[in-house]
C-alpha cells in the first residue's frame, strides 16, 4: 500500500531546479528537463515510457554485454603493466552501452557542458555572458551536431529495431495521436541527464 501511495503520480509535481534548469539551455523541454506543465513532457513521457519496462530493458542485455566485452579486451591488449583510467573508460562504456555517444569530442563537450551548468547556478546572471559563455556555446554545438547526425543516419538507413530512437521517430501518443517533432527528438537525443539508450551506428572503437 505504501508503494502504491509513493507511486501515485497525482501526488507529485515534476521539478527542475539548479543545474537541471541550466541544462535546459541544451535540452529544452526534453523528458528530464521539461517543466511539469509543459505539453511536450506529457507527450514524451507517454511515448517513451513503454521502452523502460522490465522486458524492454532485458532485451538490451546482450548489446550491453557485448560492449562490456570490448572494454575488457581493450584492457587485456594493453597488458598488466599499463595504467588504466577507470573514470574515462567507464564513462565511455556507459555512453557506448547506452549508445548516446559516439566520439571523444562529444565526451569532452558533455563533461565541460555539465561542469559549466553546475557553475552557472551560483553565478550572477550578468556574469553568464562574460564567463565561460563561448566554450558553453561550443559544447552545445558539438552535442547538437551529433544528435542531428544520429537522427539523419537512422532516417537514411531505417531499421526494424525497437530501440528508443525508432520509438521517437515512429510512435504516436495514445492521448493526442501526435508524434514527437524533430526539435523534440533532437532534445531527447542530446539530453545529457537522460542517457537515452539509443541504437546508433556510431559506436566507440575500443
Amino acid at each position: 500500500a505504501l508503494v502504491q501511495e509513493a507511486c501515485d503520480e497525482s501526488r507529485f509535481v515534476k521539478s527542475t531546479r539548479g543545474p537541471l534548469d541550466q541544462i535546459r539551455n541544451l535540452t529544452g523541454d526534453a523528458l528530464f528537463t521539461a517543466h511539469h506543465d509543459e505539453e511536450n513532457w506529457g507527450l514524451a513521457h507517454r511515448i517513451l515510457m513503454p521502452a523502460f519496462g522490465p522486458a524492454s530493458i532485458r532485451n538490451m542485455f546482450d548489446d550491453m554485454k557485448d560492449i562490456l566485452g570490448q572494454l575488457v579486451l581493450k584492457w587485456e591488449r594493453f597488458g598488466p603493466d599499463h595504467p588504466i583510467d577507470p573514470t574515462d573508460d567507464f564513462t565511455r562504456l556507459a555512453f557506448d552501452t547506452l549508445a548516446l555517444c559516439s566520439s571523444p569530442p562529444f565526451v569532452s563537450a558533455m563533461g565541460s557542458f555539465l561542469a559549466e551548468s553546475g557553475r552557472r547556478v551560483s553565478r550572477p546572471g550578468i556574469l553568464q555572458l562574460l564567463v565561460g559563455s563561448k566554450q558553453y556555446e561550443e559544447d552545445m554545438s558539438v552535442m547538437l551536431q551529433l544528435a542531428e547526425k544520429i537522427v539523419a543516419e537512422r532516417r537514411a538507413k531505417p531499421t526494424e529495431g525497437k530501440d528508443l530512437l525508432n520509438l521517437m521517430l515512429t510512435a504516436r501518443d495514445t492521448v493526442t495521436g501526435r508524434g514527437l517533432t524533430d526539435k523534440s527528438i533532437y532534445e531527447q537525443v542530446r539530453a545529457p541527464s537522460l542517457l537515452l539508450p539509443l541504437s546508433s551506428s556510431l559506436p566507440f572503437p575500443y
